[in-house]
């Protein structure tokens, strides 16, 4: 993904480990540390600015501490821009503001039969984002982090190839059927794709399978209701 196609979708989930790691060793103790990490990685790329809301719902019980830093981490995001706005305002708000992925054949986007329905899709999508972190409760940060990453894949409103990375390093820690299923129709995909390596014999693999394919691995999390080992896989 980041050599060939030239995307870095990968380093907003490389601060969300650090997060999650730190958070696994020192407990809420060292919570700020974790939420400037990943903070650090929104900053880097928005498509994870839901894991701020379910890192902070573990770190806190305090509703008004976590509007406060999710609001803060927000904030932050759009500071970073400043230094670029009078020259690239314009393109900042079409390519990182208002975007919202391509439409593809893929899950619920196939409903997009006009620009209407486009919009009340993004609009619930987004919705469901936000809210998603304080109905899904369980004591395992890092299956909730990997649970909102699949949602974030099976509702998502627009979508691209590079994103089908992040769910990768979480699901790999303690990889089940879902896991594996999603991981081989994702890479035939990418062999296949007209965009990325154009390989024939893969070109029957579309959209519509990887979604398909993340909808059971998403179903299959929400449907384990064990608390993983991860402390002693992480050598914690």
């Amino acid at each position: 993904i980041t050599g060939y196609h030239g995307q870095f979708d990968n380093i907003p989930i490389l601060f969300v480990l650090f997060a999650l790691y730190v958070f696994l060793k020192w407990g809420k103790k060292m919570a700020l540390l974790g939420w400037t990490s990943v903070t650090a990685g929104m900053i880097t790329k928005h498509e994870i600015l839901q894991q701020i809301l379910i890192y902070l719902s573990a770190a806190t019980k305090k509703r008004w501490a976590i509007l406060l830093l999710f609001t803060l981490s927000v904030g932050l995001f759009l500071i970073s821009f400043w230094p670029y706005w009078p020259q690239g305002s314009e393109r900042i708000i079409k390519n990182v503001l208002s975007y919202g992925g391509i439409s593809r054949p893929y899950g619920f986007i196939n409903f997009h039969i006009d620009p209407i329905m486009a919009l009340i899709h993004k609009f619930l999508f987004i919705s469901l984002l936000l809210i998603w972190p304080f109905i899904y409760k369980i004591n395992d940060l890092l299956k909730s982090s990997l649970a909102g990453m699949l949602l974030f894949l099976v509702f998502t409103s627009g979508i691209s190839a590079q994103q089908f990375v992040l769910p990768i390093a979480l699901g790999a820690l303690q990889p089940n059927a879902g896991f594996f299923l999603y991981t081989t129709a994702a890479s035939f995909l990418l062999f296949g794709n007209i965009d990325e390596l154009k390989i024939a014999f893969f070109q029957g693999v579309d959209w519509n399978h990887v979604w398909f394919c993340v909808l059971i691995w998403f179903l299959v999390e929400l449907n384990d209701k064990r608390e993983k080992s991860y402390r002693r896989l992480a050598g914690i």
